[in-house]
């Protein structure tokens, strides 16, 4: 049985470690955080969905000569960035990197990317500016 689109779960286990192990080593789930109660939150970003996925979306957009400029000027891998771009409901602890600016290979070389700080972005939009500047 497959569940697609779930926005939040509560699942009660008898053990916490073995749960959180099978959903990260079986399903792929990255655990996001854990708060002072022991619940542990988890996200799947990549989830199949009827038309695409993130990585269906970033291999046809490789496919086509584009390539994100911040996992080029960063050098991190896709799903393993350390700067977030979007903080849900405005909360710190829930950070997580999906605004993307997609580049062809003769601007990647030249290309500059900033992310808005958050003591300064924060208080107006829960995504902070992605700025890139090209100086070809």
């Amino acid at each position: 049985m497959g569940v697609m689109r779930i926005g939040h779960v509560n699942i009660k286990v008898m053990d916490m470690a073995a749960a959180v192990k099978h959903y990260e080593n079986v399903l792929g789930m990255k655990t996001t955080m854990q708060d002072k109660h022991g619940n542990v939150y988890l996200k799947c970003w990549d989830e199949w969905d009827r038309w695409w996925n993130h990585s269906d979306v970033v291999n046809d957009l490789k496919a086509i000569g584009l390539e994100s400029c911040y996992h080029q000027v960063a050098g991190e891998d896709q799903g393993k960035e350390t700067r977030p771009t979007f903080f849900m409901y405005r909360k710190v602890e829930k950070p997580y990197h999906i605004d993307y600016a997609f580049l062809s290979q003769a601007l990647l070389p030249n290309a500059k990317l900033e992310i808005g700080d958050i003591d300064t972005w924060l208080e107006h939009s829960d995504h902070m500016p992605v700025v890139v500047d090209i100086n070809a």
